[in-house]
């Protein structure tokens, strides 16, 4: 009784993590399925699916994987009726990736022993080996997309793929099943050529997938240098500035110490004491803020310097030596897109601010981040959606720096109340190493 169970059980638990991951990582649906909700999600199927075996009749313990599975979506989803709607897709590709390639095979090699019967129950050992394969190259894609902290997002020619790709498979196979059962001399052409045309359709599927995520990773990391290559340019522009200010200076210095030699040689200190209280130093102090780490403090010039010439109040206290081991580019992606973005939202504003607080130690950094907004900001599960008229080229900010974040093993969180926007990174920094 309890190896059946036992081997039911594996086999329709693989089956519900293959829609599952297939959902998440093909359909591009909303879940939180972190490594801990995964595991609780896996627990609560093995004990309902063993639990139904015991004690219900054979169609609901059939049944309960698609219980479970929209269970799933309504627990974990952050956008439950579009989840359940990709559902479908899921399922389509499902039978796209595991059931269609298992009829194609015993079609056309009907003589082949390919069942297997542990504790009685018997199952295709080639379709054990397409869930496998399946199972083991969807785990793959969540490895690599928690380790990227990638989340693409569906296009609509992904989904057209998702619905057509099944219809197209079983198209493919029909033919192949007719041609295979009938007497037509020409049965072989249409079993190779379909088998073919079967083979055609996952690798232009798989093609399209790679293709727009690698693209989409690509625009990111082009935005994230293309705003480094700017921070440099404003880097050459304010020493450039600098430069002139030390010629001015000299200068100026020049002509005072002139004067004030001359109302000495005459013995008129009075005077001197005079004409050195008028003197205007305001050019000797410097405005460059000081953060601890100078790609840093470079960003902070350009965007304060921004600021100011917007009529936005803009502040820094703290310190970012902690963000000396992260690369010029990540630090820049990160505060460049964060100033941004708050000064966009100051401009149309009056008596607007931007305040920066931060804080480092041994190995962590944080950063708070405040401006203010004309009007209460929605966020939903930390993201917004872009208010701007051209979606395709923004939007990337908030990408980027969550991006960043989660490669230095920290978090980038936004909050908004009515008057007020917060943007925090809480980042893990890795040590400098000679």
């Amino acid at each position: 009784m309890i190896g059946p169970i036992i081997t039911t059980t594996f086999f329709n638990l693989t089956a519900y993590l293959l829609i599952l991951l297939i959902l998440q990582y093909f359909c591009c649906a909303h879940l939180n399925l972190t490594n801990r909700n995964l595991l609780i999600c896996i627990l609560i199927a093995i004990f309902s699916m063993v639990i139904t075996q015991f004690f219900c009749s054979e169609i609901i313990s059939t049944n309960i994987i698609l219980v479970v599975l929209f269970g799933t979506i309504l627990f974990l989803s952050r956008k439950r009726i579009i989840d359940l709607l990709l559902s479908i897709f899921a399922f389509l590709l499902y039978m796209t990736f595991c059931i269609f390639p298992l009829s194609l095979i015993e079609t056309l090699f009907p003589n082949l022993d390919h069942t297997i019967s542990p504790f009685g129950i018997t199952y295709s050992g080639i379709g054990l080996v397409i869930d496998s394969s399946t199972l083991i190259l969807l785990f793959g894609i969540r490895y690599i997309t928690e380790k990227y902290t990638y989340h693409s997002k569906l296009s609509v020619k992904e989904l057209l793929l998702s619905a057509l790709l099944p219809l197209f498979s079983l198209m493919s196979l029909t033919i192949v099943y007719i041609a295979e059962n009938s007497l037509l001399p020409a049965n072989l052409f249409w079993n190779i050529s379909m088998t073919l045309l079967f083979i055609a359709g996952y690798i232009y599927y798989f093609h399209t997938l790679i293709d727009t995520r690698v693209r989409a990773h690509r625009e990111i990391l082009a935005r994230t240098q293309t705003a480094y290559l700017h921070t440099q340019l404003d880097s050459l522009q304010h020493l450039q500035e600098k430069e002139k200010d030390v010629q001015k200076l000299r200068h100026d210095l020049k002509n005072h110490i002139s004067v004030i030699e001359t109302l000495c040689a005459q013995g008129n200190y009075t005077k001197v004491l005079e004409y050195t209280g008028k003197l205007n130093c305001s050019y000797l102090t410097d405005t460059q803020p000081l953060s601890g780490n100078a790609i840093a403090d470079t960003i902070i010039h350009a965007k304060k310097k921004l600021a100011e010439e917007a009529n936005i109040a803009f502040t820094l206290t703290g310190n970012l030596s902690g963000l000396n081991a992260m690369s010029d580019p990540d630090i820049c992606g990160l505060l460049a897109n964060a100033y941004d973005n708050a000064i966009e939202a100051c401009i149309p504003q009056e008596h607007a601010y931007i305040h920066t607080k931060a804080n480092s130690t041994k190995n962590h950094t944080f950063i708070e981040i405040r401006n203010s907004i004309p009007k209460r900001i929605k966020i939903h599960h930390n993201s917004l959606k872009t208010t701007k008229g051209d979606k395709y080229n923004h939007g990337y900010g908030l990408e980027i720096m969550k991006q960043i974040a989660h490669k230095y093993h920290g978090s980038c969180e936004i909050s908004s109340s009515n008057t007020e926007f917060t943007l925090i990174f809480k980042l893990i920094t890795p040590r400098i190493t000679s």
